[in-house]
């Protein structure tokens, strides 16, 4: 990210005290594979001077997170934390599983994934 724009996550992080990386490039490498397929009719655009920001809607919001929950550490990642309190119904996790195990249909990956949902369900109840 830019200098500036670092300069103002920071600052960001301070004021409100969040953790340093609460902002970060890491979905940029999702870019590389595939993107949930609700992500681009879900995206929502914003432009704070220079510089412009797409943010993600609910549905490709709760697959990303699931993902990332699967692959930073199950129920004590922040991702985690994040799906829980977004309350995702079944229908989204159904959709957020459909995409996430596409992105790595190897059995183990697709267990992790299931019990990654298996939680959030009994976390949500």
């Amino acid at each position: 990210m830019p200098d500036a724009l670092m300069a103002a996550v920071q600052r960001v992080a301070r004021d409100f005290g969040l953790p340093s990386g609460w902002l970060n490039t890491a979905v940029a490498n999702q870019w590389e594979t595939s993107l949930p397929p609700s992500l681009e009719e879900n995206l929502t655009w914003h432009r704070f001077g220079g510089l412009r920001v797409g943010v993600a809607g609910r549905r490709p919001l709760i697959a990303l997170k699931l993902l990332a929950a699967v692959d930073q550490g199950g129920p004590q990642s922040v991702h985690y934390q994040d799906l829980v309190r977004l309350n995702p119904t079944e229908e989204e996790l159904e959709e957020a599983r459909g995409w996430a195990t596409s992105e790595d249909p190897s059995p183990i990956v697709a267990d992790h994934i299931d019990q990654v949902i298996r939680h959030v369900r009994d976390d949500i109840e």
